[in-house]
C-alpha cells in the first residue's frame, strides 16, 4: 500500500481532488444571478470544470491503483528509476502561460491568445501558416461564443474592439 502513495500518479490524483474540492468551495460563494432569462450563471464555467477535473483526477488515481497491482502482481525487483531532468519546452510553456495571464487584462483575449498559441505551436515545430490559421480561427470563434452565446465579457485590452 506505501507503493501506491508513493506513485505519482496517485499523488497528481490526490493533489487534484484536493484542488478541485478548495475551487468548488469557492465557486459556492458566486451570486447565483444571471443577466436575463437566456444566459447562464457565473458559476457555470467554473464548476463545469472542476467535474472535468474531479473526472481526470479520479482516472489518475484508478492508473496509480493499476500500477501498484502490476508492481504487487510481478515479483522481479523493480529498480528505482533516476528522475527526470525537466525538457526545456515544459519550462517554456509554463512561462508562457504566466506571461498570458499577466498581459491578458492588457492586450485583450484575442491578441494574447493569439500570440500565446502561436508561440506554443512553434514550441512544437507547426507550420507557421497553419499555426497562424488555427490561432486567428481559435481566438475570434471563443471570443465570439463567449460575447454573443454566452454573455460573458472577455477582457477586450486597450484596443477596445476585441
Amino acid at each position: 500500500m506505501r507503493q501506491f502513495l508513493k506513485d505519482k500518479d496517485t499523488i497528481a490524483g490526490f493533489l487534484l481532488l484536493g484542488l478541485c474540492s478548495f475551487v468548488y468551495i469557492q465557486i459556492i460563494k458566486f451570486p447565483q444571478t444571471t443577466y436575463d432569462e437566456r444566459s447562464i450563471s457565473a458559476a457555470f464555467f467554473p464548476t463545469f470544470l472542476t467535474v472535468g477535473l474531479v473526472f481526470l483526477a479520479v482516472l489518475l488515481l484508478i492508473r496509480g491503483f493499476r500500477n501498484y497491482l502490476n508492481l504487487k502482481n510481478n515479483s522481479t525487483a523493480i529498480e528505482e528509476t533516476k528522475p527526470k531532468k525537466i525538457d526545456q519546452s515544459t519550462i517554456y510553456l509554463v512561462f508562457s502561460a504566466i506571461v498570458y495571464v499577466i498581459v491578458l487584462e492588457t492586450l485583450g483575449f484575442v491578441i494574447t491568445t493569439i500570440i500565446y498559441l502561436l508561440f506554443i505551436m512553434s514550441i512544437f515545430r507547426t507550420g507557421f501558416l497553419k499555426s497562424l490559421l488555427i490561432s486567428v480561427l481559435f481566438s475570434f470563434t471563443i471570443f465570439y461564443v463567449f460575447q454573443n452565446v454566452f454573455k460573458i465579457m472577455l477582457p477586450r485590452g486597450f484596443f477596445g474592439f476585441f
